[in-house]
């Protein structure tokens, strides 16, 4: 809750500046105006559209590739939940191939995994907090890793083995890739510029709409609205775990994967 207060902070902050933008450009004009009185110059109009379209030219390509690279990540990044859910649900079903008196210490350990995943997941975004559960997830990735090859060395079935050992290894490989793609996010220059752009952008258009006799305000608000909202989805698909659009899939009854799945 309390990140999904300082999103809608951040954004309405960043409409509000947006506005504030456009007004400065229309009192920015409106000087320009007295002081130099209206001239018809097809070459400074000219020269003047030029540089207004490479602005907005330049916001709409880095909004269209910046909402693309986000969105393939977001969609990655839940392909990942689908596929640890089958790996925990392979492995779990292959430790039954173990002997019994292994069996129930590797789903012992099994569960205590499974347990301190749910955690950590639970515990985000608080990224201290899950590093602590994180570690303890690595200790008993090792302890089940041991029970799966003492399990192969007492099998008299080589393909327990086979089967047994690559399920756990897919399992643990899946979170190491979850992690990794959690914290691959690009640059934080890139947010900073493209909200720098937005701002340049709603100057130039204040500058243009100032001989507008009536509808600057319905103008300011709308452009600014639309403009600051498509940054913040962008940002948020980047950071999915802090604002309103979920990491999980959920479908129209609101269950998610994992409650699917089980």
């Amino acid at each position: 809750m309390y990140y999904i207060l300082v999103d809608s902070i951040i954004l309405t902050t960043l409409i509000l500046l947006m506005i504030w933008f456009i007004y400065l450009g229309i009192l920015l004009s409106k000087r320009h105006a007295r002081l130099n009185p209206p001239q018809k110059d097809l070459n400074k109009s000219f020269e003047s559209q030029i540089v207004e379209g490479a602005v907005f030219a330049l916001m709409g390509l880095l909004i269209a590739f910046s909402f693309a690279s986000a969105k393939a990540k977001l969609d990655l990044r839940r392909l990942l939940v689908v596929e640890e859910e089958n790996a925990i649900e392979s492995a779990r079903l292959r430790i039954n191939l173990v002997s019994p008196d292994l069996q129930r210490d590797m789903l012992n350990s099994f569960n205590q995994y499974l347990d301190k995943r749910e955690k950590i997941y639970h515990k985000l975004p608080d990224v201290e907090a899950a590093k602590v559960d994180f570690e303890e997830v690595k200790d008993i990735q090792n302890k089940l890793w041991g029970l799966g090859v003492q399990a192969c060395h007492t099998s008299k079935e080589y393909s327990v083995c086979m089967l047994v050992l690559p399920s756990l290894n897919t399992m643990f490989e899946i979170t190491k890739t979850r992690y990794a793609y959690a914290l691959i996010n690009p640059p934080l220059i890139l947010p900073f510029f493209l909200i720098c752009i937005a701002l340049l952008s709603s100057l130039l258009a204040g500058y243009k709409i100032s001989g507008r006799s009536g509808g600057r305000f319905l103008f300011a608000v709308s452009y600014s609205t639309v403009v600051a909202t498509t940054i913040y989805i962008i940002i948020d698909m980047e950071y999915p775990r802090y604002g309103l659009i979920p990491l999980n899939i959920v479908n129209f009854t609101g269950d998610t994967v994992e409650q699917l799945l089980k």
